[in-house]
């Protein structure tokens, strides 16, 4: 080293490296000086740098480019809002260790605040790799800013999707006079797969002058993931729970992701439903599944006694209504496969506290557990094809095995997304689907027993359920309309023309020849009461207190003081269309309704004050609205519109601004005027979920699901907070649940809402982390709750589902 470059530099680089803490940052461990040598001691990385895997296998998969841009995004991103840009951000410098990026060598950082008195190179000169260096910093420029290192990040991208620089040259003279000439080739160009939306940020990205580029490493990040979730449609969502939740298998398993969308101009054809047969008249039927050949039908039932619920898995002969039971000790279920040849199922459910995915005999032999993630029957019913779930890295392995759980092959996915929803097999051929996420959006994947994908269908609205028949994938969308994929086997893939039943259906099962379909059909029963805590913790739910009965879904909400409620009445669906939801807001002792009139379709409506409603809307299909709205006379304050084609999973007020949940829900966003902060869900959660902000709107706390096991004994429930002022991201409780629900009380604490099973829930209050203080278990099965910050006035919400099974015959319009 030069005397310029020397011991200054290194002692620099040991500053730099030991105020920075960061997940993908390679953190300082020690530092001093032995005799006349300076040391400094990094973590040890078992793995290799990112150069070795392109070198090694090339260009990268989409998704698989995309967890490493993300991950080195974020520490990026930390490290300049701690006043460091980076200045040499290149393939070597990224190290990989178990799919994790880390990004480090910060030995010519240079720290943004005092940079001119600090700076150790000499005037003109320029540190730093030529192919990744944006033209300022070749340039030699004395003042370089985070744009700098938003050019090099989006070079390290081009080379990973591309497999070779944007710019190139045969020496380091040629690169930098190109570099400073020439316009790298459009990533489109090189490999049509990437998005236009993707193409263009990279481009923007490179752009010569730093004013053209994208200002912080978040923006860049926000439209690279626009450009990936392309033309999607934004989602609906009935609303998020803060201590007012609904008990899905969408919230637990992640599966409400994914869609076709209209791949040409040809128009889907639309089948309807037949004759019909009633299979069941006990009107307590869940989640019924015909066989393959339609001689036998599965389903749940519900047994109740006091405030515990117990889920029986019931088999009878289709003509025969002399149901079986198999089962009779799980909690909750999402899903059940019959095997092919009928002698097992597949179900995913709850028992004895372990979520995952169970193989259960026909003939009543105790259940096995498969594993957290889900699962298929192959062949005959022999043998099974498992997956890993959601939040897994992006290359995935599925796992051949046998009925007993021997592993016999695996699969490798190198596109995988974030994950795999749901896998499955179709009959009789080579051909396996598999259901994958990928940022905002996700798709269903064609594959070969090789695992190679021949085809996929993008996703524009939401998927409820997936099934496959012989020639087809059977999907349910989350308006109630069943979608119907034709698969042409012959020539690996799936079909451009797809059929359509109106709804809406709840759930449903299709034969192998795809000609019957079996739903269940039934009512919805939804009391509420005006209530004390006290008594909602002792079970007691007078008649005299039910202040609402309805047929259609409706959510309540108490305001902070305990002075209002704020209703969401849904409408009832048309045919094969989205239901229309009302805003209301009512004194809490009884009064006239104020409405609250929205524009567009309304995605939330929480109350952030005693009289003040935080509300999303979707004004127009492509884009999302925030504001503040008064419940006296509905004027709007603290509007904010999100970039076009953005979707929330949730929302929360801050000071000075919002922050929300993206689709993608593997980060939390935050804009407080001018500036975006991204703070990254931690890795041991599958995804985010539910998230508030406190009084002030200072912390914000979120819900989130863990992954930390295979063994799914301890995964449920994560809540986390996060503190704007010091950016830190704190675990607060790890607890097992279906669901859950918080909401900041006026001291600062959290009210935690746990359901132990799908009907029966508990209540916590956190103090801090690691201190949970059960405040009761509610002693009868309860659908929604919401409680004032007094911890006295309650809003209390029951359910019933009364349905039976129907076999409908198929027929074309």
């Amino acid at each position: 080293l030069t005397p310029i470059l020397g011991a200054e530099r290194f002692l620099s680089e040991i500053r730099i490296t030991a105020r920075l803490d960061h997940p993908h940052l390679l953190t300082l461990i020690d530092s001093g000086r032995a005799e006349e040598f300076l040391y400094y001691v990094l973590p040890y990385v078992r793995g290799e740098s990112l150069r070795q895997l392109l070198d090694r296998d090339g260009p990268l998969g989409l998704s698989e480019a995309f967890v490493l841009l993300r991950q080195v995004a974020a520490a990026l991103e930390y490290a300049h809002q701690e006043g460091v840009i980076h200045r040499d951000i290149k393939p070597e410098n990224i190290l990989i260790q178990e799919n994790q990026a880390m990004l480090g060598d910060f030995g010519i950082a240079l720290g943004l605040s005092g940079a001119e008195e600090r700076r150790l190179t000499g005037t003109g000169m320029a540190l730093g790799t030529p192919q990744y260096m944006s033209p300022e910093q070749a340039s030699g420029e004395a003042r370089l800013d985070a744009r700098s290192d938003v050019y090099s990040l989006a070079a390290v991208f081009y080379e990973m999707l591309a497999g070779e620089p944007a710019i190139q040259g045969t020496t380091a003279q040629a690169i930098v006079a190109r570099l400073l000439t020439e316009t790298p080739t459009p990533l489109r160009v090189l490999r049509n797969t990437v998005p236009v939306g993707v193409s263009a940020a990279v481009s923007r990205g490179l752009a010569k002058t730093p004013a053209d580029r994208f200002t912080t490493v978040a923006d860049f990040m926000s439209a690279a993931e626009a450009g990936l979730a392309g033309d999607h449609l934004p989602r609906s969502r009935a609303g998020r729970m803060r201590v007012i939740l609904a008990v899905s298998a969408v919230v637990l398993l992640g599966f409400a992701i994914l869609a076709i969308v209209r791949r040409s101009s040809a128009h889907p054809g639309r089948l309807a439903l037949g004759s019909r047969t009633q299979l069941t008249s006990s009107a307590e039927v869940l989640l019924p599944a015909i066989s393959a050949d339609g001689k036998q039908l599965a389903y749940f039932t519900k047994h109740c006694a006091g405030g515990e619920c117990v889920l029986a898995l019931e088999v009878q002969d289709v003509g025969d209504a002399r149901p079986r039971t198999i089962l009779d000790s799980a909690t909750a279920a999402y899903w059940i496969e019959w095997s092919p040849d009928r002698r097992h199922l597949l179900v995913n459910a709850t028992i004895g506290k372990r979520w995952g995915t169970y193989l259960v005999s026909a003939l009543g032999a105790p259940p096995r557990f498969v594993g957290v993630g889900v699962a298929t029957f192959l062949a005959g019913g022999d043998s099974l094809l498992a997956a890993p779930p959601l939040g897994r890295d992006s290359i995935t392995w599925l796992r051949t095995t046998t009925l007993s759980g021997d592993q016999v092959d695996s699969l490798r996915l190198t596109d995988a997304g974030s994950g795999v929803g749901r896998v499955l097999a179709v009959p009789g051929s080579k051909w396996i689907i598999v259901e994958t996420r990928h940022g905002q959006s996700g798709r269903w994947d064609l594959l070969d027993r090789k695992g190679r994908v021949v085809d996929h269908l993008t996703s524009t609205f939401n998927i409820l359920a997936g099934q496959e028949a012989d020639d087809a994938l059977w999907l349910n969308s989350a308006g109630g309309s069943i979608i119907r994929v034709p698969i042409d086997v012959a020539g690996s893939r799936f079909s451009k023309q797809w059929d359509t039943i109106p709804g809406p259906i709840e759930n449903f099962s299709v034969t192998a020849d795809g000609r019957n379909l079996v739903i269940d059909q039934g009512t919805y029963d939804y009391g509420v009461w005006r209530i004390t805590l006290a008594d909602v913790l002792a079970g007691r739910l007078a008649d005299s207190l039910r202040i609402a009965h309805a047929s259609e879904p409706v959510q309540v909400e108490i305001s902070p003081d305990g002075g209002h409620l704020r209703w969401i009445r849904e409408q009832a669906a048309t045919a094969g269309g989205s239901s229309e939801q009302r805003i209301v807001v009512t004194p809490y002792a009884s009064g006239s309704e104020t409405p609250i009139n929205v524009a567009g379709t309304l995605i939330g409506a929480y109350w952030k004050d005693s009289m003040t409603l935080s509300v999303g809307t979707r004004p127009s299909p492509h884009r999302v609205h925030l504001a503040l709205v008064n419940a006296r006379n509905g004027a709007e304050t603290a509007a904010m519109d999100l970039p076009p084609d953005s979707d929330v999973v949730d929302f929360t007020p801050v000071e000075g601004g919002w922050s929300w949940i993206p689709t993608s829900d593997d980060r939390i966003v935050v804009r407080q005027g001018d500036r975006r902060r991204s703070f990254l869900k931690p890795d041991s959660l599958w995804n985010l979920g539910q998230m508030q902000s406190d009084e002030r709107g200072r912390l914000i706390s979120y819900l989130g699901w863990t992954s930390t096991l295979q063994d799914s004994v301890e995964v449920g429930v994560a809540v986390g907070v996060i503190s704007l002022e010091t950016g830190t991201n704190t675990r607060w409780t790890n607890i097992m649940g279906e669901n859950a629900g918080t909401t900041f009380l006026p001291d600062g604490s959290i009210l935690l809402l746990v359901f132990d099973t799908q009907q029966t829930a508990s209540l916590y209050r956190l103090r801090g982390p690691g201190r949970r203080e059960l405040l009761g278990t509610i002693p009868r099965p309860v659908f929604d709750l919401s409680v004032a910050g007094n911890l006295h006035q309650a809003v209390v919400t029951i359910r019933d589902y009364r349905a039976d099974a129907w076999m409908m015959r198929l027929v074309r319009q």
